[in-house]
């Protein structure tokens, strides 16, 4: 599975002192912060953070995540639509990845990529 950025913990969480992730099993990450240096810091349930922390901080920014998975025997896909809401223009994005967790952290990021460079349908 792939992890979000440090950037997007970091503003997810609204702090600055995450310095790396690190996938402890499928659904758990812990994080390595020069704030708890030497000692275990909080793991983070993968799919809480994806589903309740993103989301919410998405909405925040100005944005919707609607996601889902599909399986339909042979045809499986995981998605995430983006769609920004009293923000114009307009933004309406979707993210195709292997994980519908995935697919939240690429509409996150995409946020983050808009905060910083504009947005990119200018």
């Amino acid at each position: 599975m792939k992890l979000p950025s440090v950037e997007l913990v970091n503003k997810v969480l609204d702090t600055t002192v995450i310095l790396s992730l690190k996938l402890e099993n499928t659904n758990v990450f812990r994080f390595e912060s020069y704030a708890i240096e030497g000692r275990n810091t909080p793991a983070i349930n993968v799919y809480e953070f994806a589903f309740s922390k993103c989301k919410e901080w998405a909405f925040k920014q100005g944005y919707i995540i609607e996601s889902a998975h599909v399986d339909e025997g042979k045809f499986t896909s995981s998605y995430c639509k983006l769609e920004s809401h009293f923000i114009y223009p307009k933004v309406k994005e979707v993210f195709h990845e292997a994980t519908e967790v995935e697919a939240v952290f690429a509409a996150c990021e995409y946020i983050l990529e808009i905060k910083e460079h504009g947005n990119k349908n200018d």
